[in-house]
């Protein structure tokens, strides 16, 4: 009977970790919150210091544009975290009626062409409707 409710503890593990994955619960307080807590986590495992600034606090979208914009966020850190020589990383959020904009820039340290190609930024736009 207790190997049973372990096996069972572990399926329903399983199954809040898939439903994490799929929607993240840092988003229930909207992008930008989700953001930073994305971005304090990743501070915490790499070591490499980041900031988030954004133009207008007030950011409205909608859940699957949020989702979208966090999983950028996410590739663009999983990219920077592989990259031994990233020293800080900036990540600015913008919008304008029709979209929201993502920029993420990261500074590096090493050699002059190093940090020249590292330290262009790399621009999102995402649509607030289909």
């Amino acid at each position: 009977m207790q190997e049973l409710k372990r096996r069972v503890d572990a399926i329903i593990q399983v199954v809040r970790d898939v439903a994490t994955t799929l929607r993240p619960a840092a988003l229930d307080l909207g992008i930008l919150p989700g953001v930073e807590w994305l971005v304090e986590e990743f501070q915490k495992r790499s070591g490499i210091r980041c900031t988030v600034s954004v133009a207008d606090s007030d950011i409205a979208v909608g859940e699957d544009r949020s989702i979208v914009l966090f999983r950028i966020v996410q590739e663009s850190l999983t990219n920077v975290s592989g990259t031994r020589s990233a020293r800080n990383v900036q990540i600015l959020l913008d919008h304008d009626a029709e979209r929201i904009g993502l920029t993420s820039r990261t500074t590096a340290s090493g050699s002059t062409s190093t940090r020249r190609a590292a330290r262009r930024p790399s621009d999102c736009w995402v649509y607030r409707s289909a």
